[in-house]
């Protein structure tokens, strides 16, 4: 069994997504540990051995991303990016909403405690793209905004 089917399996066959900002136009920064970036999605409900699996597969490949972060960041990120932010955006302001105190706080959470924010969270989907369309334009004038000030 190969990596991309070990992680597909570990995160219940569901598509998603790794490292947002990264793009990178070489072929060993697409596939990294031979997962395809658009399948692992960071979003997801992770349990504890997944998140474990995550930091370490991030640890391993750590100078590769952050090269690959430096040159994407002279470029203007393509709109799929930019409708990943304002979903991420948009999910953010559901969480503090859902969670109320503890989601302000959502990065000192412990595992488990994220894992409970983040099933209330799944429940709102509706709410999460209505919110992401909203804030779209926000988020492409934040980027052209970014590209002038370099």
């Amino acid at each position: 069994m190969d990596e991309s089917n070990k992680l597909a399996k570990i995160v219940k066959s569901k598509p998603v997504k790794t490292w947002n900002t990264v793009t990178s136009n070489t072929q060993d920064l697409q596939k990294v540990d031979g997962i395809n970036r658009e399948e692992v999605e960071l979003d997801e409900v992770l349990n504890i051995q997944q998140r474990e699996k995550r930091r370490q597969i991030i640890r391993r490949y750590e100078a590769k991303i952050e090269r690959s972060r430096e040159l994407s960041r002279k470029k203007m990120a393509p709109e799929k990016n930019i409708k990943k932010r304002a979903y991420a955006q948009a999910r953010q302001i559901v969480r503090k909403r859902v969670a109320g105190q503890r989601g302000a706080e959502y990065e000192k959470l412990g595992p488990s405690e994220k894992m409970a924010i983040d099933r209330a969270v799944d429940t709102k989907t509706k709410l999460i793209k209505k919110l992401a369309a909203r804030l779209l334009p926000r988020v492409k004038q934040a980027e052209q905004k970014r590209l002038a000030l370099l």
